[in-house]
């Protein structure tokens, strides 16, 4: 059964409502005819209810035409098809009537019962069917909620309510925690099924006003309007937490996720869309800072930082342009002998104002502004260049270390600057290290298999540094062509009181033993640790009970004045 047709007439002329009117009624419709002879009075009828048509003559005597439709969609959000009526048999104005939004128009001397059956039924069909268009461009194909389109648009009418009834719009933005792993691990399949699901318990258990939004990828915007106060906002923000922290079953299995989320209040963190996106954004970024699976609100410290943050990016650059990095050195030891095997390259920055910064102050900004490429371009180059430079000053070859960062791994430069830096200095292939983060492995599973063959038909080595901090499993380690296993240096520094520690690095030994690995353990710092890796038969130390990192020149002095030939047992007697 077809529902039947509202139509609102416009027309100030009663002979021509007349004519309509009696068309309409030998045309064979099922419709409700409301009329009003003005612009005042059609937007009256608009405010009562929403029509499917809208006859509209262009000449009003308080507006024309064009102007009171615009009033229709802005202020009463009106979907019906438009059909302007005009007396004149014009085509410019009949564009201009089409080009303010119009589905058709007709002149009033052709109006009869076919033409306005045919008028209407055509009218009704396409702005149905542009509604439709509409729609799918503003929902998300994959979760079917609100896409990012609709993010300005719900987000300003609920402002501007909450500034008139005096409450807050709470805008949190959220993402789930390490969702890459879940593709690289399960596959796209698997994520997508984990986006549906939690786009769907989020709209099932959030408060019927709300409005959640997928902005893109695994981000979801939901804003809350009717928010009495941020203890509300704490509350609600605390249920998407606990939300997401439930399991979700995805092919059999149980799969747990958490999620960061972020929280900006309109109207005290501002009104304008895109700057409480902003704000909810920078708060998210701290919810991660602190830990993930938590929630944190925007505070004007956050802007602080986030400026602090864009004046460092900025003096990173500089820095890269002005040659401030320096690249400083640390030994790596033969456990049993005490020979000096080779170096770890670390990298300082000596800022003009302030001196020596340690790496874990400005690395995760060289990351989150992709200079991290460029840097680490930079110190591979170095590193070589060192090294040559230290072999033509007398001192033996020796293996020298490099970190990559994961987004280096990413980057599609990485195999020709490695070579580049190799080609440049005349450093042996099988001289240099290549250093790479558990996390970085799983994060990057298939890029990382492909570029460790690589790594291994150009003869460099390869060592998985932080062993024991991520996820490696052996599956990865039998069959990832590495050649080392570097230990934390957590579960170093407490050997050998920590019985788990010593546990932990004794099966991390072991481990390397039976995959024909080298191990070498970072953070030795006394005798007792060093004594106790050597009984465990791991193969090299490195740490301050052999030196500190040093810069290349003073590196130089220390290995002339290091008893290699002696072992590392004689730097109890001052070596």
């Amino acid at each position: 059964m077809t529902q039947q047709l509202q139509i609102l007439l416009v027309d100030d002329d009663d002979v021509d409502r007349m004519t309509v009117r009696r068309a309409l009624q030998v045309s064979g419709l099922d419709y409700e005819l409301t009329e009003a002879v003005d612009g005042a009075g059609a937007l009256v009828a608009c405010a009562a209810q929403q029509y499917d048509c809208i006859f509209l003559d262009f000449r009003l005597p308080d507006a024309d035409g064009d102007a009171i439709f615009a009033k229709m969609v802005d202020e009463y959000d009106s979907h019906a098809a438009v059909i302007f009526l005009t007396g004149q048999d014009d085509e410019d104005l009949a564009l201009k009537m089409m080009g303010s939004g119009a589905v058709d128009y007709l002149t009033k001397a052709e109006i009869s019962a076919t033409v306005l059956k045919r008028a209407v039924r055509y009218a009704t069909a396409r702005q149905h069917f542009l509604q439709e268009l509409a729609e799918l461009a503003r929902v998300d194909a994959l979760t079917g909620l609100p896409n990012r389109s609709v993010f300005e648009t719900v987000l300003t009418k609920a402002v501007a309510h909450a500034e008139r009834a005096g409450d807050l719009v709470a805008v949190a933005l959220l993402d789930l925690d390490n969702f890459k792993k879940v593709n690289d691990t399960l596959g796209h399949p698997a994520g997508d099924g984990l986006l549906k699901l939690a786009a769907g318990r989020l709209a099932e258990r959030g408060r019927a006003t709300d409005t959640v939004i997928r902005l893109g990828g695994d981000e979801f915007a939901i804003i809350a309007p009717n928010i009495a106060d941020a203890q509300g906002a704490s509350r609600h923000a605390q249920k998407i937490v606990d939300t997401l922290a439930e399991p979700f079953r995805i092919d059999g299995q149980d799969l747990y996720v958490s999620t960061s989320v972020g929280i900006a209040l309109a109207p005290p963190d501002g009104t304008e869309p895109a700057d409480l996106l902003k704000c909810s954004d920078m708060a998210l970024y701290k919810a991660k800072a602190d830990g993930r699976g938590r929630y944190h609100f925007y505070d004007e410290e956050m802007n602080i930082a986030a400026q602090d943050r864009r004046v460092l990016e900025a003096n990173l650059r500089r820095a890269l342009e002005e040659d401030q990095f320096e690249l400083y050195y640390q030994p790596k030891v033969d456990i049993v002998t005490g020979q000096v095997l080779g170096t770890e390259s670390l990298i300082r920055w000596n800022q003009p104002d302030h001196g020596l910064i340690p790496p874990d102050e400005f690395i995760p900004a060289a990351e989150k502004c992709q200079l991290i490429v460029d840097i680490g371009d930079w110190v591979l180059r170095e590193t070589c260049r060192q090294n040559v430079a230290w072999r033509n000053a007398g001192i033996p070859a020796l293996n020298c270390s490099v970190n990559l960062s994961p987004h280096q791994l990413k980057d599609s430069r990485l195999l020709a600057s490695i070579d580049r830096a190799l080609d440049e200095s005349g450093l042996e292939h099988g001289c240099l290290e290549i250093e790479i983060t558990e996390s970085a492995i799983l994060d990057n599973m298939a890029i990382i298999s492909a570029f460790l063959g690589m790594m291994r038909m150009r003869g460099v080595s390869v060592s998985i540094d932080d062993f024991g901090t991520g996820y490696s499993s052996l599956t990865h380690l039998k069959q990832l062509p590495v050649d080392k296993l570097k230990i934390d240096r957590s579960f170093v520094s407490n050997l050998p009181a920590s019985d788990g520690d010593a546990a932990i690095t004794s099966a991390a030994i072991s481990l390397g033993q039976t995959f024909g690995l080298k191990v070498i353990a970072e953070g030795v710092e006394d005798r007792a640790q060093l004594e106790f890796l050597r009984r465990e038969g791991c193969d090299e130390a490195q740490g301050y009970f052999m030196s500190r990192p040093l810069p290349a020149d003073e590196f130089a002095e220390w290995y002339r004045r290091w008893p290699g030939s002696g072992g590392i047992e004689n730097r109890a007697a001052g070596f």
